[in-house]
């Protein structure tokens, strides 16, 4: 399964000159996201995953001079489906987030979206690094 986003978030009747027309503040161009799940033949039990996410290049100003830049990060897991566990369904689950432990920047939120105020900028925070989740799900 997947998706990808095409936009054109455009500044219309901007109060800064030089905004006119330029993309908004932390938006990408394009989005997408990619997701395989791979169920082991004769197991019914074991099953593999990938998820692939992009994010385009974003602007960190509303004049569109400072920017971010575009970047991929890869999320693997494995699951495994047993009743062996109180008798009752139980998935066991290991993933790792940013497998390759991109460093990259996930939120862009201007700080003053009119820019009325002098020196107002914009705040920016860092994406999650390289993580390991285990987990058990127990159905009764």
């Amino acid at each position: 399964m997947g998706g990808v986003a095409l936009i054109q978030p455009k500044l219309k009747k901007a109060k800064q000159a030089c905004a006119q027309g330029k993309i908004v503040v932390g938006e990408p161009k394009v989005q997408s996201n990619l997701l395989f799940d791979y169920v082991v033949p004769n197991t019914n039990k074991l099953a593999l995953s990938a998820n692939l996410h992009y994010t385009g290049k974003r602007y960190a100003d509303q004049c569109n001079v400072n920017a971010v830049p575009a970047y991929f990060t890869t999320d693997l897991g494995i699951r495994y489906v047993t009743k062996e566990w109180l008798g009752k369904q139980t998935t066991l689950r290991f993933n790792v987030n940013n497998v390759f432990d991109k460093k990259y920047w996930v939120g862009m939120f201007p700080s003053n979206i009119d820019r009325t105020t002098t020196g107002a900028g914009t705040s920016i925070f860092l994406g999650q690094s390289r993580t390991f989740m285990l987990s058990a799900e127990v159905k009764f």
